[in-house]
């Protein structure tokens, strides 16, 4: 009776648990039919296009802002400073064995950076200090190097009549091309080299040591902060004066002389001329060289100009060449104008002990006619320009012959005149240097048509005639300064 009931008690518990299966199988058989057809639904919906990347620049992140820190104390000790400020810093310090920590300062500074803070602590003692973080140095003594760049070894500054004009170009020779005066310079005052090294003996102290490469332009030295200070003084106002550089236009004008004014222009009345009526402020003539022959006054550009325009009133004018040549400061620049002529010269080779008589043979030489220049400027502190000028012109005036193996071989008789000047002048304005006169001969033969061309009687029918024909050389010469910009930009 018991048994039945239990029976009938578990059937009912079966039933719904079957049930209840039942359900779950069908829920899971309809999640998994979704499931397919979102699946099915994707294979028929293509992807998305992904957005195009933009490669817009990335925001930089702002950098922590530098400490800045403020102190001040009258009378303090050094160690007493700098100890508050390397525990803020986070730096350590180590003190040279010359430098006393002691050292008595008075330092009042408020929101400085660390380098700042430093710097103003340092200004009122005689010691340095190096910052290798997170290491403070802290010395009497250091060691600095100075860049001078280019300098150049030595600046002759002689001048020697004849020579060689051309020496320093090949194969072009007969007159002196050097810039010089005779005994004008000592060569060791116009060493840059041996003044910077005499400066800097006398900058440095004691104790203190120096050593200069002069082909890399370098210049090191080791001593007290003081001495330091000075050496780099003089050094970077030495490098501002050797960086600076001038532009020089130059002029050279040929006045082919009519025959009233062959004894050359009158620079008076060129003076006067202009003075009447008033378009240029002339400098007191100057006699250079040859008195009475070479004249040289400044003007402005412009009215430099209508000096040109005069010049007409004496002869025909002709521009024979307009060079600009850029020179650093104290350096000179070479300006020709001519033409190099050939000819030939009778040139000795000794054959040797044993045989007396020496070989002679031609030898084809070259020779410059025309002007040869030399220009150095130096510039000043008020901007004026110092320009020594040495002009030497060279002419042929005549023709030597002489026989060589039943040849005629012909060499020119070079005349030369030269003269040197110095003259100060404002930044742009125009130095007039004339007086040069050149003289050119000329063989004309005049003749009767037929009659001057027949044998032995054509002599009676037949004339030569020489003329000469004379010159006057002016140069106009205006320096400006120019400036560039360090930075490179």
């Amino acid at each position: 009776m018991r048994k039945s009931n239990s029976t009938k008690g578990i059937l009912p518990v079966l039933i719904v648990f079957l049930f209840l299966s039942s359900c779950a199988s069908n829920l899971a058989q309809q999640d998994v039919n979704q499931a397919m057809t979102r699946i099915e639904d994707r294979e028929e919906t293509p992807p998305p296009i992904p957005p195009e990347l933009s490669f817009s620049p990335v925001l930089e992140v702002e950098s922590e802002k530098e400490k800045l820190f403020s102190f001040s104390a009258k009378e303090i000790a050094l160690e007493d400073v700098l100890y508050p400020l390397s525990k803020e810093a986070g730096f350590n310090i180590i003190w040279d064995k010359e430098v006393d920590p002691k050292t008595r300062v008075s330092v009042s500074f408020e929101d400085l950076t660390l380098k700042e803070a430093l710097d103003v602590t340092f200004a009122p003692t005689d010691y340095l200090y190096t910052m290798n973080s997170p290491t403070l140095l802290v010395k009497l003594i250091d060691t600095r190097i100075f860049e001078l760049g280019y300098v150049p070894i030595k600046i002759n500054s002689q001048m020697q009549v004849g020579g060689d004009v051309l020496g320093s170009i090949p194969n072009v020779g007969g007159i002196s091309g050097q810039f010089q005066i005779a005994g004008a310079t000592d060569p060791d005052a116009v060493d840059l080299w041996k003044q910077v090294e005499e400066v800097i003996k006398n900058i440095i102290s004691s104790e203190g040591k120096y050593f200069l490469n002069k082909l890399a332009g370098i210049v090191v030295i080791t001593d007290r902060k003081k001495n330091l200070k000075m050496a780099e003084k003089f050094i970077e106002r030495l490098k501002d004066t050797l960086e600076r550089q001038v532009l020089i236009e130059a002029e050279v004008v040929e006045v082919t002389l009519e025959q009233a004014q062959s004894w050359g222009i009158d620079w008076s009345a060129v003076h006067s001329f202009l003075l009447d009526n008033k378009t240029i402020d002339l400098t007191a003539t100057q006699s250079l060289g040859l008195p009475g022959s070479v004249v040289e006054f400044t003007a402005s550009r412009h009215d430099a100009t209508l000096v040109l325009d005069v010049l007409g009133r004496f002869g025909e004018v002709n521009v024979l060449s307009k060079p600009r040549v850029n020179v650093m400061n104290g350096q000179t620049a070479m300006i020709n104008v001519g033409r190099v002529i050939s000819y030939w010269e009778l040139t000795g080779l000794s054959a040797g002990a044993e045989v007396g008589q020496p070989i002679i043979f031609p030898q084809q030489k070259t020779v410059l006619l025309g002007l040869t220049m030399g220009v150095t400027p130096n510039i000043s502190s008020d901007d004026f320009v110092t320009l020594q000028v040495v002009p030497i012109v060279s002419d042929a005036s005549t023709w030597s012959e002489f026989q060589f193996e039943n040849q005629t071989l012909k060499a020119p008789n070079i005349d030369i005149r030269e003269t040197s000047t110095q003259v100060r002048i404002k930044n742009g304005e125009t130095v007039v240097i004339g007086g040069l006169i050149t003289s050119k001969k000329t063989d004309t033969e005049h003749k009767v048509p037929l009659l001057g061309d027949l044998p032995l009687l054509g002599y009676f029918f037949k004339r030569k005639e020489t003329t000469e024909q004379r010159a006057e050389l002016v140069i106009f010469l205006t320096p400006r300064i120019t400036t560039f910009d360090k930075k490179g930009g």
